[in-house]
């Protein structure tokens, strides 16, 4: 099989066989409705205006996680394929009443990480956060095939300890770098936190 970036109405959707993934800030706000434990919003923090650089946006989960508590982010992605996703995601989400709000709070730039921080002065935002691609979870099925699919669309993440030195000069407050549970830490560096 191989990947497919499919047009449906007003959206993009990422198909590899029966697997399909498409960005859904629907159910992303429904999630925040719930509330309960979001451990992004812990590590990264959700003063109001807080400026957050989201250097692997992928479905641009995270990032909406954050701007519904009221930090400002800009989402990189370096996928043409995810940048349209986002795109045409956020374009949706910009009609929609209870999103509005929300979406405002979202700026996606499409390019390298490497490269938007490096143009960035040392201290310009508050955090940086990462979020680099490890192997599938074992979980189930569905999780499994969005992952898997998303790693063949994007591969592995070869520099991230390179990634994490430039959000250290960027960031006024912090780096934060997502990881599974157990290992996958990058190379030298200790987590500073839960």
């Amino acid at each position: 099989m191989s990947l497919e970036l499919l047009r449906q109405k007003d959206e993009f959707i990422l198909r590899d066989g029966d697997v399909r993934v498409r960005v859904d800030f629907d159910a992303l706000l429904a999630r925040v409705r719930r509330g309960g434990r979001e451990l992004i919003t812990r590590a990264v923090g959700t003063k109001a205006g807080l400026q957050v650089i989201d250097c692997t946006a992928g479905l641009g989960g995270d990032s909406f996680i954050l701007a519904a508590k009221g930090c400002s982010v800009t989402m990189v992605e370096r996928s043409s394929s995810l940048f349209l996703m986002l795109e045409a995601a956020l374009n949706n989400a910009r009609t929609v009443p209870d999103l509005r709000p929300i979406v405002s709070r979202l700026h996606l730039v499409r390019g390298d990480a490497r490269q938007v921080l490096s143009q960035l002065p040392a201290g310009q935002v508050d955090v940086v956060y990462i979020d680099p691609m490890f192997p599938p979870r074992q979980k189930t099925a569905l999780v499994r095939g969005e992952i898997q699919l998303l790693q063949r669309l994007l591969g592995h993440d070869e520099d991230v300890q390179g990634l994490i030195e430039m959000g250290r000069r960027v960031a006024s407050q912090r780096v934060v770098v997502k990881r599974p549970r157990r290992g996958g830490e990058p190379t030298g560096l200790m987590p500073t936190g839960e």
